[in-house]
């Protein structure tokens, strides 16, 4: 797996209820404006072999993303609620198995090679369930196939790495929401080197994008 993408993209609608005042709806008071920087940030960070895993994403998003990977990737999406979608854009050979939504979980989208199983999440916060949610993402580890888990997991880098360490690696990518670590990429696959970092942006979302770089 060369590289990974995981970035919640930030559902307007929510911005626009809870957050009437901020500085993303006051940058971008057309939506179609901030969904052209979504996408071009995506493009700066995506080649041929990444997998991109998005959260709140609505359909005008999906459809810029169509627009510009269609010929290079699959786009696959699953609808939470609404108008908003989990996506995963990942190369052509790739092909969904799983989306669903779960006590644990806003959703999950889980897609394949056959050697790599991605699965693209936005956790619940641990508070609004009686799930243990980091126990739930161990059962989906496949032992035949290396496994990565990427998404705004609503938990704190240190709590993710005190509970999964040992059956997934857990690397640390910054504060990434309101100066918490809270999106993750953690994966159960052969020892490789890889870098984690952040990447930031400027009033397009509410979260970072964090990539996971494997040095094959």
């Amino acid at each position: 797996m060369p590289k990974l993408i995981s970035w919640n993209v930030l559902y307007r609608a929510y911005e626009e209820k809870f957050n009437p005042n901020s500085e993303i709806l006051a940058t971008y008071s057309r939506e179609e404006d901030r969904v052209a920087q979504i996408v071009s940030l995506l493009k700066e960070h995506i080649d041929p072999d990444t997998v991109a895993c998005l959260q709140e994403v609505s359909t005008p998003v999906i459809l810029g993303l169509v627009k510009e990977f269609e010929k290079s990737h699959r786009i696959f999406s699953y609808n939470l609620r609404e108008d908003e979608h989990l996506v995963t854009i990942t190369p052509k050979e790739f092909k969904i198995e799983n989306g669903y939504s779960h006590d644990t979980s806003n959703g999950y989208l889980e897609v394949t090679n056959g050697i790599y199983q991605v699965i693209n999440c936005h956790l619940l916060p641990q508070r609004y369930t009686k799930k243990n949610i980091l126990e739930y993402l161990c059962k989906l580890r496949k032992t035949k196939r290396d496994t990565f888990i990427a998404g705004d997991f609503n938990e704190l880098h240190s709590k993710v790495k005190e509970k999964l360490q040992g059956k997934f690696t857990c690397p640390y990518y910054g504060r990434t929401y309101k100066h918490k670590a809270i999106d993750q990429i953690v994966f159960n696959a052969k020892p490789s080197e890889h870098t984690a970092q952040k990447i930031n942006q400027v009033h397009i979302s509410d979260h970072h994008m964090i990539l996971l770089d494997f040095q094959l």
